[in-house]
C-alpha cells in the first residue's frame, strides 16, 4: 500500500521476543518459513503468537509430538503459567494431567461432569469422563471377543481404530502386532484396547506393543 512500509527488523525482534518462551536454544529461527518446521515447531509457533493472551486455550496439543517434544511442551505451559497466562488445557492422558493441571473440570456429552479444584486421583477423573468405573464396562473375565463387541458398540472416539482391532479379533489370531493403538483416542477405546490385550496374553497369545 502507498504511504506504508513494513519495517522488518521491528517484527523480527518482536517474533524473537515472543519466540523466547521456549528458553534459550530452544526457539524458532523468526526467519523460518513455518511450511518448513516441523509439527512440533509449528505448535511453538502458534503458541507464541498467543503469547500475549491472558488465556491460551490448547486441544489434545500433544497428540502428534513423541516424547522429548512432550516434554518440551509441558516446560512451555510451566512458563506461561509463571508468566501468569491462564492455559485451558484439553486432553485425557492422566500423566498430562497430573503434570499440569492446578484444577481439572470433565466434560462428558457436552455437560459438565465433575469438577475439582484441585488434582483427584487418576481412577475419579475415568469414571467421570465414562460414566462409571472402567469394571462395569470391562469385567475381568470378558474374553476378547467380548471386548471386541464392546469397543464397537460404545459411541465413542476412536472408530477407525477400534474396526481394525475387531476385524482382526474375529480371525482369532495367535500375535497381534499393536502400533501405537492409543493415540488420539478416547479412555473409553484405551480401556478396551488394553483389555483386548491382556485377554490374549493371558490365553497364550502373543502381543507386541510400539508405543
Amino acid at each position: 500500500m502507498r504511504g506504508w512500509r513494513i519495517d522488518r527488523a521491528v517484527m523480527r525482534a518482536a517474533a524473537r521476543d515472543a519466540l523466547a518462551v521456549f528458553g534459550e536454544g530452544r526457539g524458532v529461527d523468526p526467519d523460518a518459513l513455518v511450511r518448513d518446521l516441523a509439527v512440533a515447531r509449528q505448535q511453538m509457533v502458534e503458541i507464541a503468537r498467543a503469547v500475549a493472551a491472558r488465556v491460551l486455550v490448547m486441544d489434545e496439543p500433544t497428540a502428534a509430538l513423541d516424547d522429548a517434544e512432550c516434554e518440551r511442551l509441558f516446560g512451555i505451559v510451566v512458563r506461561l503459567k509463571e508468566r501468569g497466562t491462564a492455559v485451558v488445557y484439553i486432553t485425557d492422558p492422566m500423566r498430562e494431567i497430573a503434570r499440569l493441571a492446578d484444577r481439572v473440570t470433565v466434560l462428558k456429552d457436552g455437560q459438565v461432569s465433575a469438577a475439582w479444584d484441585h488434582v483427584p486421583p487418576a481412577d475419579e477423573i475415568i469414571a467421570a469422563m465414562v460414566g462409571r468405573a472402567l469394571g462395569a464396562y470391562f469385567p475381568p473375565g470378558a474374553a476378547a471377543g467380548e471386548v471386541g463387541a464392546a469397543l464397537l458398540s460404545v459411541p465413542t472416539g476412536g472408530n477407525q481404530q477400534k474396526v481394525i482391532v475387531a476385524r482382526w479379533l474375529a480371525m482369532a489370531p495367535r500375535v497381534l502386532v499393536f502400533v501405537e493403538p492409543t493415540r488420539g483416542i478416547d479412555v473409553n477405546t484405551k480401556a478396551g484396547i488394553y483389555a483386548i490385550m491382556r485377554d490374549l496374553a493371558r490365553r497364550g497369545g502373543a502381543v507386541m506393543l510400539v508405543s
